[in-house]
């Protein structure tokens, strides 16, 4: 149903009146078939397709319209074909006021959601860019590391500096998820919000994957840690692989070879 809603928010104008026309001469086809052998229109003496054709195209637009002057009335088959025709006709233009009426609104809240995207993408970008730098600094000194430095690295799940790894990239995860399935991220929001912070999520995870301490790997909690965060990551890839974005799907291919690569380093273990 949510893709059904996508599809009609994006037809255009001149895709609405080609839809229309192609409906009119369709069922107009329909009645001047039917005529000649009297399950089409009447009052009508056509013998063939062609001469049914006029009165049946004007039949077609007065009952798609709901108008029905009451000059031509449908008998046998016909019948079954007008109440097709004036439910779908009923439809398409409900379909048609309503793009009408929410033309400006539809753009004024494409404006409030590209703005609020762009803010919850930076936050993110923000945390991953922050959480990058501490772990790098970290890793730099794993051998010298002071006793509150040595709790975030191995101490349990409300200091541990892995978990703050999960929760970000997971957290990112779930709102790229959500969105997609309500919306349309990609197509109403800026894609360089979203490459900066896929950027940031791949200096994360080349941090996380290259070169990395034996006894953080030595580590149950953190192995377990990093491989949920290569999951996450990955989810964030298939996600990213819709876009249509070149750039986009670029970066999630870097960011899945990374993934791939922080799940063998935490299995090596």
């Amino acid at each position: 149903m949510k893709k059904l809603f996508r599809f009609i928010d994006r037809m255009s104008a001149i895709y609405l009146i080609v839809v229309f026309t192609a409906l009119v001469l369709a069922f107009a086809f329909a009645y001047a078939l039917l005529t000649p052998i009297n399950h089409g229109i009447k009052p009508s003496d056509a013998e063939t397709l062609w001469e049914a054709l006029p009165n049946s195209i004007y039949f077609s637009v007065i009952t798609i319209s709901s108008l029905g002057f009451g000059d031509f009335h449908p008998v046998g088959i016909a019948k079954i074909l007008v109440c097709c025709q004036v439910l779908v006709g009923l439809l398409f233009l409900g379909i048609v006021v309503s793009k009408l009426v929410s033309s400006k609104s539809n753009y004024l809240l494409r404006r409030i959601y590209s703005s609020d995207m762009h803010l919850r993408l930076t936050t993110f970008s923000v945390g991953l860019d922050e959480i990058t730098k501490e772990y790098s600094g970290l890793k730099k000194r794993v051998s010298a590391l002071s006793d509150d430095d040595n709790t975030r690295l191995f101490g349990g799940r409300q200091c541990n500096i892995h978990e703050d790894v999960v929760s970000r990239v997971s957290g990112l995860r779930r709102f790229l998820s959500h969105e997609s399935e309500q919306g349309e991220p990609f197509r109403d929001c800026n894609p360089a919000s979203f490459a900066r912070t896929l950027e940031d999520l791949r200096d994360l995870l080349v941090v996380l994957s290259s070169k990395p301490s034996i006894r953080i790997l030595r580590h149950k909690g953190n192995v377990k840690r990093l491989r949920n965060t290569s999951r996450a990551a990955s989810a964030i890839v298939s996600i990213v692989v819709d876009s249509g974005e070149a750039r986009l799907e670029a970066i999630g291919a870097e960011i899945k070879k990374l993934s791939e690569r922080l799940w063998n380093v935490a299995d090596s273990n």
